[in-house]
């Protein structure tokens, strides 16, 4: 059986190779619709974008965790944690953060692949998976692992997806969501902030993560979500990655034509008539 270190290994071989690939580029490289996509994603959710610009150097060290679970032998997972301002290097050689990950997801029969979509303190050392060690976010999420549709979710067109979603959750039609992604047998579903929210030291820690762990919790209840899903470390599926347990590749949308990016008090007052209705309902 494959030994975790020869999986760590192949991994890091691989994200090598990716890397001399990219080197030997001769011109600049175009992305796809696909990883036009990928890339304006993760810039949404590892974005440094503070209301006050003077903050961005504060995590300008802060890292972002990919995380890869084997194939062969699932007991194996390997973390590999990145500098956030990778996504757009100076170096005109230096290989994108997005790139790199669109790669990683393009091949991944031996692996299932996860990101972190907040961004973590960046330490000396092996990064410790804590929440503790969360010190910002861009973006509240959900995942939606019971999908009561006609047809299994992954037979479903991006039509049929968005029909279902506005019809199970009116919530939506208020406020939607910025992106969806179907992640085999169910849907992740994410809302972006307009502002970075710094969610780390003394003065800020204990209430915005409180504040954020409410929305997040007032969002599961809204949309009967897994409510295990809520914690700041969490890592989900990588878009456009193959979900191995029923070898299924992930598709990913955008939404459009909505408010794409919102503000925690935005979302807060959205949600709120919709929280009171679900532990008030109406009797007839």
């Amino acid at each position: 059986m494959e030994k975790i270190d020869d999986f760590r290994n192949k991994i890091l071989e691989k994200i090598e190779m990716i890397d001399k690939a990219y080197k030997l580029l001769k011109i600049e490289y175009t992305p796809n619709e696909r990883e036009n996509l990928l890339r304006e994603f993760l810039e949404d959710i590892w974005g440094v974008r503070f209301e006050d610009e003077t903050l961005n150097d504060r995590l300008k060290s802060a890292v972002i965790q990919l995380l890869f679970i084997s194939k062969e032998n699932p007991n194996n997972v390997f973390s590999k944690n990145f500098r956030i301002n990778k996504m757009n290097p100076k170096g005109k050689k230096t290989t994108p953060l997005w790139y790199l990950v669109a790669k990683l997801s393009e091949d991944n029969r031996d692996y299932d692949f996860y990101l972190s979509p907040n961004i973590y303190l960046r330490t000396k050392g092996n990064l410790e998976n804590n929440e503790k060690n969360i010190v910002a976010s861009n973006c509240y999420f959900v995942d939606i692992d019971h999908v009561d549709s006609e047809k299994p979710i992954y037979n479903c067109t991006e039509e049929e997806i968005k029909e279902y979603l506005e019809r199970t959750y009116p919530f939506l039609k208020e406020c939607g969501y910025s992106y969806c992604l179907m992640s085999g047998r169910g849907l992740h579903l994410y809302f972006t902030l307009e502002y970075t929210e710094y969610l780390f030291g003394a003065k800020y820690r204990n209430y915005r993560r409180i504040e954020h762990r409410k929305l997040t919790s007032g969002l599961i209840q809204v949309m009967g979500a897994d409510s295990a899903c809520k914690n700041l470390n969490r890592v989900l599926r990588v878009p456009f990655s193959i979900n191995r347990k029923i070898n299924v590749r992930t598709r990913f949308y955008v939404q459009e034509g909505t408010c794409k990016k919102y503000s925690r008090e935005m979302l807060r007052d959205v949600l709120k008539p919709f929280i009171e209705a679900v532990e008030s309902p109406v009797k007839e």
